[in-house]
């Protein structure tokens, strides 16, 4: 049975993911916002991938274009030469996943997690990972239906790259099967049950979006591995003050 799991897990430091890059500062998944997370130390930066008409793998949250640039259109029907005529709001166009993962490879010791936002194109995203040799300073994020592909290609590819749980229905069972590392409900979704069950089995738990003070408090008290913040050196900054005072 090809199993991810890890043995032990260190829980004595909080670790920091920046949300689509520092978000907060510089347009969500955009270059801009990978290097000021990088800078800033982020534990992980997270970042979204989607597939263009023309089979290129490019970073983007929404099916749409529509709220980040200022062009239109669905990403799956626009070519990559017209995904990068349209313009991010600092001017940017939109990355590309493989420019993504060479700025990873400048980076000392951030990691990217990669949420694989659809199905079916598994394969080109370990690939552009491989080609890279970034492999082991990656973990991939998907649905069940998105892992349960990934996990035999990888296996045949000769891989072990880390895998995390993401989507609407993250349950611990599901995960547990999966063999994934990680799983990461919305804030508003968690109690401290899961997360001591998730523990029980080795799961870290990822909890977004924390991005203020009563989050903060809320994701301490949870006993969470990590937070997912816009906005990662003011929440790393405050996640240290606050340590031992909850």
């Amino acid at each position: 049975m090809f199993i991810l799991l890890k043995s032990w897990i260190k829980r004595d430091k909080m670790k920091i993911i920046a949300h689509r890059g520092a978000s907060g500062y510089a347009p969500e998944n955009s270059i801009e916002a990978i290097k000021m997370a990088i800078e800033m130390g982020a534990d992980f930066i997270e970042i979204d991938v989607r597939r263009t008409r023309d089979g290129r793998l490019i970073l983007i949250h929404d099916g749409k274009v529509d709220r980040v640039t200022d062009g239109t259109g669905y990403v799956s029907r626009l070519s990559l030469r017209q995904v990068r005529k349209f313009r991010l709001p600092n001017g940017e166009p939109i990355p590309t996943l493989e420019e993504a993962l060479n700025l990873l490879k400048t980076a000392k010791r951030s990691k990217f997690r990669i949420h694989i936002k659809w199905a079916g194109f598994e394969h080109k995203v370990l690939n552009a990972i491989i080609a890279t040799g970034v492999w082991d300073r990656v973990r991939i994020l998907g649905s069940s239906i998105v892992l349960k592909t990934v996990i035999p290609l990888q296996r045949y590819l000769g891989y072990d790259i880390e895998l995390g749980l993401a989507g609407r229905q993250q349950l611990l069972k599901v995960a547990k099967e999966l063999g994934v590392v990680e799983v990461s409900p919305h804030i508003s979704n968690l109690n401290r049950k899961y997360v001591e069950r998730a523990h029980q089995m080795n799961i870290e738990v990822y909890t977004w979006l924390v991005d203020d003070l009563k989050s903060l408090r809320r994701a301490i008290e949870l006993g969470v591995d990590g937070i997912i913040t816009r906005y990662p050196d003011i929440m790393s900054r405050y996640s240290e003050e606050l340590k031992g005072t909850i």
